[in-house]
C-alpha cells in the first residue's frame, strides 16, 4: 500500500516538472532557430508555421494548465489560433503574437524602402513645385526616412568653412620675416623689369583687355579651387587614399609621375588668362605644391619614402641650418626668390630704391614662385625618368599596372577639373562683355574701325 501511495506522488512530481522542462526547451529551441534561419524567416507564411509549430510543443507541455483558474505566467501558451482562415490558408492570430515578431525583428532590421525611392524622395524635397515639396515630405515622414541631402548651399557651407580652417595657416604676401612692408601690395598687372626699354606708343585693341572678376567671382572660384587641391585631406578625398599604408602602393618612379601630374600648372594657366593676379596665385601654388609632394610620400613605397625625407632634410640643414623633412617654408621660399630678384635688379641698376619699387619687386617674387611651383628638379628626374620609354615595352608585372593605372585615373580627373576651372572662368569673362563695342585702335587719340587694312592704316597715319 505505501509502496504504491509512493508511485503515486512521484507521478504526480514528474507530471509538475516535466510540462515546465519542455517549455523552457521549446523557448530555447526558438531562440536557436532564430539565429541559425534569421533570413529565412523573411517569408510570412514560413513565420507563421514555425510560431504555430513551437506553440503546439509549449501548449501540449501543459495540457491541463490552460483550463485551471489559477494559471502561473508560465502556464501560458505564447499563440492561440483563432478559428477563421482566409483563402484556405492558414490561420490567422491575436495579437500575443506581436511579442515573438518583436523579438525577431530585434536580430534582423527590415528596410521597407530601397535607394531608388530615397533618391526620389530627395530630388523631390528641392523641387520647385511647393506642392510635390509638401508631398515628398509627408511621404518621407511615412516612410519613416530620416536621412538628410545635401544642398548646393550646404557644399558653399562645407567649403567655405574648409576654406576658413586652411586660411588660418595661409601664406602672407610678403611674409613678416621680408625686407618689404605689406601695405604698398596691390593686384595690380606686372610691369616690365627696369631696363627694358617700354614702346612710348601702343596699340591696344579691345580684343585684348582682359575682363577682371567681380570680387565674388574671384572669392568663390579661389575658394574651390583651395579647398580641393591645397590640402592633402582633399587629395585624399579626390585622387584615393593609401591602400598599403605601412609598405605603399607605388614604386619610385610611378611616384615621381604623380608627383609631376600635381603640380599646380592650373594656376600658371590662370596667370597666362589674365584673371587673377600673381599675389593670388603665388600662396596658392605654394601650398599645393606641398600638399602634392606630401601625397606623393605618403603612396610611394617605404624605402623611397625614407630616402626622399632624409634628402629634404639634409638640404634644408646644408642651407638654413635646421632639420626639416617636408622642405622649406614660406618664408624661406619667400627670401631665397627676394634675393634673387633684388640681385638682378642690382645688376641692371646701380642705384636701385625698394620704397618706390616695392609693388613691382613683390610681384616680381610672387610670379617667380608661381614659376617655380611647376617646375621640380632635373637631376632627380633624370635619375628616374631617362629610361621611362625603354622600360614601357618591356614586360610590366601586375603592382606596376595597377599603378599605371590608378595614375592614368589621377591625370585624367585633374584634366578635367583644370579644363573645367579654365571653361569656367571663360564663362565669367564672356557673361561680364555681353555689351561689346566694335574693336577700335586707339592711335594718337584717334579711333578707327578694326576692319580697315594696314595699308588704308598707314595711309590715314601719314596724311
Amino acid at each position: 500500500m505505501h509502496r504504491r501511495e509512493k508511485e503515486i506522488k512521484g507521478h504526480h512530481r514528474r507530471s509538475k516538472t516535466k510540462p515546465s522542462n519542455t517549455l523552457i526547451k521549446a523557448h530555447v529551441l526558438s531562440v536557436l532557430f532564430l539565429f541559425c534561419f534569421g533570413p529565412v524567416t523573411e517569408n510570412p507564411s514560413f513565420s507563421y508555421v514555425f510560431v504555430s509549430a513551437f506553440s503546439s510543443i509549449s501548449v501540449q507541455a501543459h495540457p491541463s494548465h490552460s483550463a485551471s483558474n489559477n494559471s502561473s505566467p508560465h502556464k501560458t501558451a505564447l499563440v492561440q489560433p483563432t478559428d477563421n482562415c482566409e483563402d484556405g490558408g492558414l490561420p490567422r492570430f491575436r495579437p500575443s503574437t506581436a511579442r515573438f515578431m518583436k523579438s525577431r525583428n530585434i536580430f534582423q532590421k527590415r528596410e521597407h524602402y530601397n535607394e531608388a525611392l530615397l533618391n526620389r524622395i530627395i530630388s523631390g524635397r528641392t523641387s520647385q513645385c511647393p506642392l510635390w515639396r509638401k508631398r515628398t515630405k509627408r511621404a518621407a515622414a511615412t516612410l519613416g526616412i530620416q536621412r538628410n541631402h545635401r544642398t548646393d548651399k550646404d557644399y558653399r557651407d562645407e567649403q567655405e568653412n574648409l576654406y576658413k580652417e586652411i586660411l588660418t595657416n595661409r601664406p602672407s604676401v610678403p611674409p613678416p620675416t621680408s625686407t618689404l612692408s605689406a601695405t604698398a601690395t596691390t593686384s595690380s598687372p606686372i610691369s616690365e623689369p627696369i631696363g627694358k626699354a617700354i614702346p612710348k606708343l601702343e596699340i591696344v585693341t579691345f580684343s585684348k583687355r582682359k575682363q577682371k572678376l567681380t570680387q565674388k567671382q574671384h572669392d568663390e572660384a579661389k575658394l574651390e579651387w583651395a579647398a580641393k587641391y591645397t590640402s592633402i585631406h582633399t587629395l585624399r578625398q579626390n585622387f584615393g587614399r593609401n591602400r598599403n599604408k605601412l609598405w605603399g602602393d607605388f614604386d619610385v618612379k610611378t611616384t615621381r609621375k604623380l608627383y609631376h601630374t600635381l603640380l599646380p600648372r592650373a594656376l600658371l594657366g590662370l596667370y597666362e588668362v589674365g584673371l587673377w593676379s600673381p599675389k593670388d596665385l603665388a600662396p596658392l601654388a605654394f601650398e599645393a605644391r606641398v600638399a602634392a609632394k606630401k601625397y606623393a610620400r605618403e603612396r610611394c613605397i617605404l624605402p623611397g619614402r625614407v630616402a626622399a625625407m632624409v634628402y629634404d632634410g639634409f638640404r634644408s640643414w646644408r642651407q638654413w641650418g635646421q632639420w626639416s623633412a617636408s622642405g622649406m617654408s614660406w618664408e624661406q621660399v619667400w627670401d631665397k626668390y627676394e634675393s634673387q630678384i633684388l640681385e638682378e635688379y642690382m645688376e641692371e641698376n646701380t642705384h636701385v630704391d625698394i620704397d618706390e619699387l616695392q609693388e613691382e619687386i613683390t610681384a616680381q617674387i610672387c610670379l617667380r614662385i608661381l614659376e617655380r611651383s611647376c617646375i621640380t628638379n632635373e637631376a632627380v628626374d633624370k635619375m628616374f625618368l631617362e629610361d621611362e620609354f625603354s622600360t614601357s615595352e618591356g614586360k610590366v608585372n601586375k603592382r606596376r599596372r595597377n599603378a599605371n593605372r590608378d595614375l592614368l585615373k589621377i591625370k585624367s580627373k585633374l584634366d578635367k577639373d583644370m579644363q573645367d576651372l579654365l571653361e569656367a572662368n571663360k564663362a565669367i569673362e564672356n557673361a561680364s562683355s555681353k555689351n561689346r563695342f566694335p574693336f577700335y585702335l586707339n592711335i594718337l587719340g584717334g579711333s578707327f574701325e578694326q576692319n580697315l587694312s594696314i595699308q588704308d592704316l598707314w595711309q590715314i597715319s601719314t596724311r
